[in-house]
């Protein structure tokens, strides 16, 4: 069992290996600090979420996501998803949080 807790969850702007525009994020714990980059939505499968361009993916994380995550426990995968579903709800789901293009 994890005693992690979120402190800060953040984005930016990143160019990807194809230098197309993407996003990083940084997540501070109360275990360190880890980071993450997203695809840059090159994909067009039929299940892939709608890419959105990386700065409104980066305004949802530092906007809309982050103050949701706040205090939670950053291995506990499923109230994460429901956390980042309810904060982007509104508006189709893959078309806010989608992929960075």
């Amino acid at each position: 069992m994890s005693n992690a807790k979120i402190k800060k969850v953040s984005a930016r702007n990143i160019f990807d290996s194809r230098r197309n525009p993407t996003i990083e994020i940084e997540l501070h714990t109360t275990n360190g600090v880890f980071y993450s980059s997203a695809p840059s939505g090159a994909s067009r499968g039929k299940y892939e979420a709608v890419a959105i361009k990386a700065p409104k993916a980066i305004h949802n994380v530092n906007e809309v996501i982050a103050k949701n995550l706040w205090g939670k426990d950053p291995v506990k995968q499923k109230i994460i998803d429901k956390l980042t579903n309810f904060a982007l709800a509104g508006i189709q789901y893959h078309q806010r949080r989608g992929s960075c293009r």
